[in-house]
Order: structure tokens, then sequence, then C-alpha cells
């Protein structure tokens, strides 16, 4: 036999190894990059921890930061005079009072079985109406078997403690003896909406002339369907919307066709659906799409040095507002730096590059150039990125968590309702348990927005 330099292997190829093998490998690279993300999925899941970012923070306030202690209470309710018989030490009853008289004031919680108040209300004929009628007795909820103060901790503990319906029976009947059912619980809160729904309606009318608004939403699964918790936040005013779309409509149902403010967002274009004065996108989602950019170009590269170039732009722009908070830079310098950087900024957006993600950023910039800078030119109303609203969709995040969602249209109303006047309140400095307790005991005529607002 004659040898042609040929191997055995090479023998026993056919004409499809070669497309086979490409194939092959094309799969275990997909397989290694599932691997990849299957491991950071279970790492959201099960809590792994993940690759250090830094250094870790140090705990505790900063050393400048002045520490907080509980200030003395300002009233004593109760005094308590202590003596001794036997010295704590040695057991002696040899002991002689001295002059000096050391003293302790100690806060505490006092608890207490319900209170079970009986209303006797007289009943008299009125000849004009015709008619019996009688009085309503203070802090009485005519026909409910339950108080004002029962009802407005359970929407507390619901909506600003963010505690399940089953954990809010667990605490009445742990802390206060009261038997409720989960029920009961939900009948509270829809009390409360249904007492409190015209000053949510007042809102609404309100938050259409603030002068600037943020805004922000999250999945919200309504009866096991795809749902979404929108929050609408001005200075004074936040506004919760659950619902099933995630279109434009529910900007345009909360703010109008034509706002006559600036609207502070992320690149959403569910925003873009309405007319506005002027509007402001979030440059800290921009700051981590260009960060994504120089992870996967190298150096020296021009997608590189145009990400690059563009993150100190934005970076020094956001430096310039800073220092006018900060008090070291004039309006008018401000206004005046302003105009120089939405000139350089169309420079910017007129990237040609060959990637599909670097197209379509670069499309996004130019399409967004004139909503990128509107801070430079109202410092006083919006802020360069949206941390605002994302704080303000936090706690519907927690809910989520907690709850798993929604059932009913009955608990998206309580939720929109009671969340927006729980945090409407809160960033007045209004107490919202006193809020809830105001709606349930006034009288419709005399309740308006004072108990969420400030004057």
């Amino acid at each position: 036999m004659v040898s042609i330099g040929v191997t055995d292997s090479e023998l026993r190829r056919c004409p499809n190894c070669e497309r086979v093998e490409k194939e092959l490998h094309s799969l275990r690279q997909k397989n290694a990059k599932l691997e990849q993300q299957v491991g950071e999925l279970q790492g959201y899941v099960f809590g792994r921890h993940h690759p250090s970012q830094g250094p870790a923070k140090k705990p505790g306030a900063k050393p400048e930061h002045a520490g907080w202690f509980r200030p003395k209470p300002t009233r004593i309710d109760r005094t308590e005079d202590v003596s001794l018989e036997a010295c704590p030490n040695c057991g002696s009853k040899d002991l002689s009072r001295c002059a000096e008289i050391e003293e302790h004031t100690q806060e505490d919680i006092v608890l207490s079985a319900p209170q079970v108040t009986l209303y006797r209300k007289h009943v008299y004929w009125c000849k004009n109406c015709g008619k019996k009628v009688r009085g309503r007795g203070k802090e009485e909820l005519p026909g409910s078997p339950l108080g004002p103060a029962t009802k407005s901790i359970a929407a507390f503990l619901r909506y600003k403690v963010k505690v399940t319906q089953h954990d809010i029976v667990r605490v009445f009947k742990g802390l206060f003896q009261l038997s409720v059912t989960e029920g009961a619980v939900q009948g509270f809160h829809t009390q409360t909406r249904q007492k409190a729904k015209r000053l949510h309606a007042q809102l609404k009318e309100h938050i259409k002339a603030e002068p600037a608004v943020h805004a922000d939403e999250t999945g919200a699964p309504i009866n096991g369907t795809n749902g979404y918790t929108w929050v609408f936040g001005s200075k004074d005013i936040v506004l919760y919307d659950t619902g099933f779309s995630r279109g434009g409509k529910v900007v345009e149902s909360i703010l109008g066709t034509d706002y006559d403010g600036i609207l502070s967002t992320d690149s959403y274009n569910g925003y873009n659906r309405i007319s506005t004065q002027a509007k402001q996108k979030c440059l800290v989602h921009l700051d981590r799409d260009l960060k994504k950019r120089l992870e996967h170009s190298q150096e020296g590269d021009p997608v590189f040095t145009w990400a690059k170039r563009l993150r100190a732009f934005f970076l020094e722009a956001r430096a310039y507002y800073n220092a006018f908070h900060d008090g070291k830079l004039s309006r008018q310098h401000l206004r005046e730096t302003s105009g120089r950087f939405q000139r350089e900024l169309i420079g910017f957006v007129q990237l040609k590059a060959s990637d599909p993600d670097v197209r379509r950023l670069s499309k996004r910039l130019f399409k967004q150039q004139y909503e990128l800078l509107t801070f430079l030119d109202f410092p006083d109303r919006v802020s360069p990125d949206n941390n605002y609203a994302e704080r303000l969709i936090r706690p519907c995040v927690i809910f989520r968590k907690l709850t798993g969602g929604f059932r009913s249209k009955t608990g998206t109303d309580n939720h929109d309702v009671l969340m927006s006047l729980t945090q409407t309140a809160h960033i007045n400095g209004k107490d919202p348990l006193q809020m809830f307790r105001t709606i349930l005991s006034s009288p419709p005529q005399t309740l308006s927005l004072d108990c969420c607002l400030s004057p």
C-alpha cells in the first residue's frame, strides 16, 4: 500500500464535517453566554454575592456630620418617685437619704384594650323635612362597628409601612386584642378610599398646574395579568395610577395633551405623547448606556473615543449645575453656559457607526438633543436625573414584592388613592396616620386638602 500522507481521521471526515463543527462551535458559545446569564439571574433571585464594584462604603455617618440624639421630651405625663429600702449592692438596710435627686426621663408606648363607646343619640322630629333626625357623635362612623382610629391604623400600616393584610390582622390581635378578618381590613381601605376620592380628584387637577413633574412606571401584576403602576410627582403632589396600559395615554390622562410645565422622565417613548413647555431626560440612564459602549469597545476605537468624550461632556454640565446650587455660580453665568453646551451637543449627536446598538443610541441622542440640558435653563425646577420619581416609585416596588400584586380593581383603586395621599402627606411633612383619621372622622363638606398639603 502506498501512503499519500492522509491520516485516518481525515479519511473518516464527510463533506458536512466542517459545517457541523462550525455550528457546534457557535452553539458552545451561545451555551456559555446563557450559563452566564443564568448565573446572574440566580444571583438576583437567590441573593448570591456579585463581584465587588469597588471599596466598600465605610458604615455610619460621615465624620463631618453631627450625631443625632433623641430630644428630651417637653412634657411629663407621669412622675414616679423611686426610693430604696436596702442597698442594691450589698443588701444593707442602713441607708441615709441624701439631698441629691437624680432624674431620668423615659418614653414608652402605652398599649391598651379597645375602648367601646356607646353613642346615645337623641332623636328629633324636623317639621321642615318631615323626618326624624339625629346627631353624630365625636369621631363616630355611623353604621360602623369599628372607629376611625382602627381604620386609619390599618391604612397607615398598609400604605405607609407596607404591611400585608394578613400581618395587619396579627398586629391588631397581638397589640390591641382586637379580632378582625382580612376581608374586614380590605373593607376598611375601601371605605377610606371612598371618603378620600374627592381629595384624590383635586390632586389630579392640581398637578396639571405644577411647574415641573417627574414621572416613572413599574410593573404591577393585576390578577395574574401584566399591569403597570405610574407615578407623577411634583414638589408638593404625588399621584399613582395603576392599570393594564403602559402607553402614552396614561400620561395624557394625568397631565393632559398640553402640559404647561417641565416633564422629567427616562427615555421611554410613552412620555413623548404630550406636548410640554420643556422636557428633561435622565442623564444617569444615558451614562449607563455610554458606560456599556466603553466596556464593549476598545480604546482607540472611534466609538470608544466618542462615548468617553460624551460622558465627560455631561459630567461637566452636571458640575456646573452643582456649582450653581452650591452658590459658586451665578444664574446668569449658568444661562450663558447652557447655550455653549447646547451648541457643543450638536456635534455629538451626528455619529455614524456600523454597530446597531451605537446607531440606536446616536439616533436617540439626536431625537432628544433639546431634552438633555434643560436642567441648566431651569435649575430650580428640574435636575439632571430622574431620581425623584424613582424614589417615589420605590414604595410601589416594595408593595409589589410583599403582596405579589393586585387581585381586583378595588385593590388597585384603593392603592392609587390612599398611596397618593400618603406620599403627598409625607413630602409635605404631614402625618399620614393623622391624615387618615381626619379623612374618616370629618364630615365630607369640611374635608379639604389641608390634611395632606402644606399651607
